[in-house]
Formats: structure tokens, sequence, C-alpha cells
């Protein structure tokens, strides 16, 4: 994945209702990396895991046990909603 990617990901998901929408529905980080690929974009879901670790701690916030297993697939919260948290925000 290259920086610019995951920037054409995050504006878009700004800017994009649609989009916001089907990666809130989705699962575990894996089908919204999958979903990003339908959309034609190059991000997998440990390169998505590793920057929302990253723009988490940017802004002060540690991802809890129960936030990092929904973004691996393994919590009840859904990661489309974790990454809206720290992606969809301007």
């Amino acid at each position: 994945m290259s920086q610019s990617e995951l920037e054409r990901f995050t504006r878009d998901l700004k800017a994009n209702a649609d989009l916001l929408a089907e990666v809130r529905k989705a699962g575990p980080l894996r089908e919204v990396a999958a979903l990003a690929d339908r959309r034609g974009y190059g991000i997998t879901a440990d390169e998505l895991a590793a920057t929302a670790q990253e723009r988490a701690a940017a802004v002060g916030r540690k991802l809890s046990a129960a936030d990092l297993d929904a973004v691996i697939g393994a919590g009840c919260r859904n990661a489309g909603d974790i990454l809206h948290d720290i992606f969809g925000r301007g």
C-alpha cells in the first residue's frame, strides 16, 4: 500500500457517504479490506489495522483490547465502526 492510497481512501471515506456506509456495515477488517479492493483501493487488512493504531495514537487514543479484537475480526464491535471513529472524522 502506498501512502497515497491510504490518503485517497481516508479522503473518500470523509466525502462519500455511500462508501462510509458500506465500510460501517462491514464486519472484520478483512471484509473492509476486501470492500476497499473491490472499490479499487490497494489496501490490506494488516495495513488498515496498523494505520488505525497509528492514527489513534496520534490523537492520544489507545485502541482497547476489545477494539483491537474487533479490528482483526474476533470481537463484537464492528471494525467498520472503529474505522469510522478513526478515519471518518474531519
